[in-house]
């Protein structure tokens, strides 16, 4: 009743109707002003190719990790650093193999990597192969070798969690924001591959017997 009776208290309690929208409101809410079919879709892309994407503002953002295929002198430098090493006949201890271009052309340094570079594992009958592919990348290892090798990739990711397997194929290394998965393509009949990571340091035990193997580093963000 005192407010009925008071039309300046009465239009105290409405004054806020005359004021500018807070700055916070706009930031909450001006998306919301965009297309839903765009936001859809931009969620849809990053979802795709495992961008990053920002809930406050339905953005893209790019890959927290770098994923670009990258070679130095012909060797894969990003988004893992490449080593190849050979187990010795009693098992207990790995040496460093020599692995050299294959051509003059593969000497060069490229990054993002446009086309394919293949080395050639000194000592033995291996062809490597590796080039980029729509933010993945794609290793290919062909040839005869006698001797158990090893694929060191060192990622620039330390803080992760245990290997995880998804299934005989894929496994991975995360933590709270990333993700970097391997996912292997190996011939008939071949046996399952040993794949260990602990501090970044993924080893792939390469048999002979498991030739040729095909397999792919995808790196992306976890938060969608």
């Amino acid at each position: 009743i005192k407010v009925s009776n008071d039309e300046e208290l009465y239009n105290s309690f409405h004054e806020w109707r005359k004021q500018p929208l807070p700055t916070a409101f706009f930031e909450q809410h001006n998306r919301t002003r965009m297309n839903s079919h765009c936001r859809m879709y931009r969620w849809g892309h990053a979802r795709k190719y495992g961008l990053g994407w920002n809930h406050d503002h339905q953005e893209i953002e790019p890959v927290i990790l770098s994923r670009e295929a990258c070679v130095v002198r012909g060797f894969l430098r990003s988004p893992a650093v490449e080593t190849w090493l050979m187990v010795d006949s009693s098992q207990s201890s790995l040496q460093t193999v020599k692995v050299a271009p294959l051509s003059r052309n593969s000497l060069d340094s490229e990054c993002p990597l446009s086309k394919e570079s293949v080395a050639t594992v000194v000592g033995s009958g291996l062809t490597r192969k590796v080039w980029g592919n729509d933010g993945c990348t794609d290793f290919y290892i062909s040839g005869k070798e006698s001797k158990t090798l090893i694929l060191r990739l060192d990622f620039t990711m330390k803080d992760h969690g245990r290997i995880t397997a998804f299934d005989d194929h894929t496994v991975w290394i995360q933590n709270k924001v990333s993700r970097i998965s391997l996912v292997v393509d190996r011939s008939d009949n071949a046996p399952a591959m040993s794949i260990t990571a602990a501090s970044g340091r993924v080893e792939i035990k390469i048999e002979p017997e498991a030739l040729p193997i095909r397999f792919r580093i995808i790196v992306e963000n976890l938060d969608l």
